[in-house]
């Protein structure tokens, strides 16, 4: 939910570096749907060959594709093998690693 994401960006002090958010009250359908990742995209005005989707779950992994966006998996969830037999594009360990694929 929007306030919890919000919450934790200002207690990490990441909320001054996100440009925006999409909560689960913000579309009717939620992952594995690609209705939010879909939304995004349009806030963003992104396009989905230059979108990468970063999860630490088999939903995550399953919307990036029905979004027909790359996925990537962290090495660090307690999903990671069934994140792994979907067959994300990338799997980094830490998100420092992003600027290696981006």
């Amino acid at each position: 939910m929007r306030h919890i994401a919000t919450y934790h960006l200002e207690l990490t002090g990441l909320l001054p570096y996100v440009d925006g958010l999409i909560g689960y009250e913000d579309t009717t359908e939620h992952k594995p749907s690609p209705e939010p990742i879909l939304k995004a995209l349009a806030l963003f005005n992104a396009k989905p060959r230059t979108t990468v989707y970063v999860g630490d779950h088999e939903n995550d992994i399953t919307a990036a594709k029905k979004a027909g966006i790359s996925s990537c998996a962290v090495t660090y969830s307690a999903r990671l093998s069934e994140m792994l037999s979907l067959q994300p594009e990338f799997v980094i360990d830490e998100l420092l690693n992003l600027k290696d694929i981006v």
